[in-house]
């Protein structure tokens, strides 16, 4: 408490996390809080008093269950079955123990876009109340997408490949020219042909 995955090397910022946790068990899984603290601090509750239903039908028994923002949110009752899931808080106000920040918490996982991905990524899993015991077998990791900061190169969208009789010209060929950096009308445009006796420039 806490498991801990350190990210290292990982260039611009973050654009998109998602987190999996493999092999959960529990007996009753309403018991179970799971909060996940990025290396800049921003934290996320991704499950809550989630799955309220204990005994052989509400039971967690090896669920892999994927925690992304465009995924549906928990079952409250009764039963988690292994799958994708946006982070799902059935309680308001939920508080974990040091060395846990303390809230309050994120609900989405966008709480880490734009920040440094570098670091250590933090999981504090807690069970609640006395009486029902879990697991995490498969342990836990991470995805973290990163979108370049700084200067970028210009783009040009593809052109696929063009057949046409001799003599006969293509038809016009649209392309999109984009330079997050440059004014469009300071953009200069220049054209060449590997190949002009074929293909004149």
């Amino acid at each position: 408490y806490p498991s801990t995955i350190n990210v290292s090397g990982v260039t611009g910022t973050v654009s998109k996390v998602t987190v999996t946790l493999a092999g959960l068990n529990h007996t009753y899984p309403a018991d179970v809080d799971i909060l996940l603290v990025g290396p800049g601090g921003q934290s996320v509750i991704l499950m809550s008093d989630a799955g309220s239903s204990g005994g052989n039908a509400g039971n967690l028994v090896n669920v892999n269950l994927t925690f992304d923002d465009t995924g549906a949110a928990l079952p409250a009752a009764p039963q988690i079955v292994s799958g994708t899931y946006k982070p799902t808080d059935f309680e308001a106000g939920e508080t974990f123990s040091s060395p846990a920040p303390a809230g309050l918490y994120g609900s989405t996982l966008s709480v880490f876009n734009g920040t440094n991905a570098n670091g250590d990524w933090k999981l504090f899993v807690v069970d609640d109340t006395s009486g029902d015991t879990g697991s995490l077998a498969g342990g836990w990791s991470l995805t973290v997408a990163t979108a370049s900061t700084g200067p970028q190169p210009p783009t040009i969208t593809a052109i696929a490949d063009q057949t046409t009789l001799t003599n006969t010209p293509t038809p016009a060929l649209a392309f999109t020219i984009n330079d997050a950096d440059t004014p469009i009308g300071s953009l200069t445009l220049s054209n060449a042909s590997s190949n002009p006796t074929l293909v004149p420039t």
